[in-house]
């Protein structure tokens, strides 16, 4: 298994222009910093494709809105709509440079513009018939990667396999269980 850095894609969205005067990115930036972080919100970024196999581009997706559904389920968090994601994220994207450390700065900056407080991403890859998810949880104020988690199976068990990453997400965060 190989696990590399983090491509994301979303739904663009335009950001306003204040007074004809400023860029975008610094309206982009008084927007972040004007996010008010809640103490229960996550927001879920769409799972990469490692092995970028076209007929598995669906799977990202999909494990981004289970865990989204299964953390909301119990009223417990706020999770951010993944259309509002997609969009401040592709905004955030436009022109960033590529790697593991852009990813986390993104993540962070994206959190701050959402008002959450942490942000879970992660990635898949696929080999033959077997599947290797992988997600993480930062804290949007520390910048710090709160847990970690991985979990391996078959591509036919995908369901489960996500029911066992969000459970193990869960136990992640504060209050987890």
């Amino acid at each position: 298994w190989v696990f590399c850095g983090v491509v994301m894609w979303g739904v663009v969205v335009s950001a306003p222009i204040l007074a004809g005067q400023q860029s975008e990115t610094s309206v982009l930036r008084a927007q972040e910093a004007a996010a008010t972080v809640s103490a229960d919100t996550i927001a879920v970024i769409v799972f990469s494709n490692i092995t970028a196999a076209a007929e598995d581009e669906w799977v990202g997706a999909g494990i981004a809105e289970t865990l989204a559904v299964d953390l909301a389920g119990d009223g417990a968090l706020s999770v951010v709509g993944r259309e509002k994601v997609s969009g401040a994220l592709e905004n955030l994207s436009s022109g960033r440079d590529s790697g593991v450390e852009a990813t986390e700065a993104i993540e962070v900056r994206l959190g701050r513009r959402l008002g959450a407080r942490w942000i879970v991403s992660g990635a898949y890859q696929r080999l033959g018939d077997r599947l290797r998810i992988t997600a993480r949880v930062v804290e949007v104020a520390s910048a710090a990667v709160m847990h970690t988690a991985k979990v391996d199976g078959l591509m036919t068990e995908l369901f489960a396999l996500q029911d066992r990453l969000s459970a193990d997400l869960r136990r992640g965060l504060p209050g987890g269980a």
